[in-house]
């Protein structure tokens, strides 16, 4: 065989939605290639081939449900399989002091808040919509509520910067930009991916190294990260349900 033809696959090709332990993951001396999108786009790459681990998020509680049939489709629970990542924590960004006194979500509809927002088809998106519109809220009536920024990080810069008086986001970006943050949702961050692949190299020292002990403390440095699960199989069904967290 022409090796030129068919170059071996040594990178664990990982496409997911945007987080802090991700990060800490492609950190390391792995053989890994990263792309960021949101969570739905991951699941569709996986689905067809295109990624080897497929990065989403989904809330505990109400909102599970909804968020979860937006993935599903994707899903195959004969042939996929999640890992978990992390459980964390996302709520509002506000500017040091709370200077605008804002007490919750319910606050996104007052006519003197500036609100920055995730992309399209994010999960944090997602989840703001489902909780907005239980609060009554119409999302297109928050101002701001049209913007669109790729990461955590840039909501936190937009809030430090006085351009936004809020956002919602994981955490670890608020405190890294000085900000108040008031927790709003506990969710898990998951890898959905093939059952077949998992103890074969190279996605099988990814899956080894998410289980040691010191990714683990790199991971529960972060704020409002919990890694106590991290490396755990969760059957899919399971998983989307709630069932398996």
């Amino acid at each position: 065989m022409n090796r030129w033809l068919a170059p071996p696959v040594d990178h664990v090709r990982i496409h997911a939605s945007h987080g802090y332990a991700v990060a800490a993951l492609v950190a390391r001396e792995l053989p890994v290639d990263i792309k960021y999108r949101d969570g739905v786009d991951a699941v569709s790459a996986l689905a067809r081939g295109e990624c080897d681990l497929a990065g989403f998020h989904l809330p505990l509680g109400e909102f599970r449900a909804a968020c979860a049939d937006t993935y599903r489709r994707w899903l195959d629970p004969q042939r996929h399989v999640l890992v978990h990542l992390t459980l964390r924590k996302q709520g509002l960004f506000l500017g040091k002091g709370n200077p605008k006194r804002i007490a919750g979500l319910s606050d996104l509809s007052r006519d003197d808040i500036r609100f920055v927002n995730r992309q399209h088809g994010s999960g944090t998106r997602m989840l703001l919509d489902l909780a907005l519109r239980k609060l009554g809220i119409d999302p297109d009536r928050v101002n701001g509520y049209s913007s669109a920024e790729l990461t955590h990080s840039a909501i936190a810069a937009f809030v430090a910067s006085g351009m936004a008086d809020v956002g919602f986001s994981v955490e670890p970006a608020a405190h890294h930009f000085g900000l108040d943050f008031l927790p709003a949702v506990d969710e898990d961050y998951y890898f959905a991916c093939d059952r077949t692949r998992l103890e074969r190299a190279p996605l099988s020292a990814v899956i080894e190294l998410l289980r040691g002990s010191a990714f683990h403390a790199s991971v529960d440095q972060l704020q409002g990260y919990d890694p106590s699960e991290c490396g755990k199989l969760v059957d899919l069904d399971a998983g989307l349900s709630g069932a398996g967290a």
